[in-house]
């Protein structure tokens, strides 16, 4: 009896061949979907770090040119709730409806983020403004009131800390040794005036970030803080919304 024997390249797989190939590619789909979940919420954190690093860079720029007027349009500000403490004590709470029936939305919120601490010789008013905004950046399709369940919210805090002014005994320790001669009494005057006008109109600006902000008013995990010096005059313009900078305008500081 002679066997017929067909050439290799024609042989189907067997049963065990093919059970081994379909757990391969299960345990290849099992990692693959479960690195899903991270990859998304990688791109996820990513996008959002973006937009607060943008926001950011606008707000602390708004807030500097102040009274220069480079503000966002009013109708771009989407504003939930803006609130101010002063020693941990609120004297402002404005909701989104009263807000937005103001005359100008994005100069009112300016004003009120600029709302700077106030140091004097009795005490330190620590003045913290909060703002439960929406994206200014990000996808277009996030903004406009129709689309403001989908949109990505943060809170914002704003604090405007001047830098104290210093005593003329002080002042003069930060230009000759312990036991260096003192220098003429003009040129002391003349120093002392120096640092005490920069220290007047100088501010450290400080805007933190926590996201992302949920209907009940709690944060995420997201969290970043941003700070900056700001120089210049800082008035306190009622009739338009509050607190801005003349970036250009110096306040001469009395001598002590």
């Amino acid at each position: 009896m002679n066997l017929i024997h067909s050439p290799r390249g024609e042989q189907a797989f067997t049963m065990v061949e093919i059970a081994i190939a379909l757990g391969v590619i299960g345990f290849a789909l099992v990692a693959i979907v479960g690195v899903l979940p991270t990859g998304l919420k990688a791109q996820r954190d990513n996008r959002e770090e973006t937009i607060i690093n943008q926001d950011a860079s606008y707000f602390i720029e708004a807030i500097r040119s102040g009274a220069q007027g480079a503000f966002y349009p009013s109708n771009s500000i989407y504003l939930d709730r803006i609130r101010i403490e002063s020693n941990g004590v609120e004297i402002v709470n404005i909701a989104k409806k009263d807000f937005d029936s103001l005359p100008n939305v994005s100069r009112n919120l300016m004003g009120l983020l600029s709302t700077p601490t106030r140091i004097t010789d009795v005490k330190t008013n620590w003045v913290v403004t909060e703002a439960h905004l929406r994206a200014l950046s990000g996808a277009v399709i996030e903004k406009g009131p129709a689309n403001e369940n989908i949109a990505f919210r943060y809170r914002m805090r704003s604090q405007l800390v001047p830098v104290t002014s210093v005593s003329t005994q002080q002042s003069l320790g930060l230009f000759r040794s312990t036991n260096a001669p003192l220098w003429p009494l003009d040129e002391r005057n003349n120093r002392v005036r120096q640092v005490i006008n920069v220290m007047t109109n100088l501010y450290e600006l400080r805007l933190s970030f926590a996201w992302p902000l949920r209907e009940n008013g709690t944060v995420g995990q997201g969290h970043q803080v941003f700070r900056t010096l700001l120089s210049g005059s800082i008035t306190n313009d009622t009739i338009n919304g509050g607190w801005f900078f003349a970036p250009s305008l110096f306040t001469p500081a009395l001598m002590p």
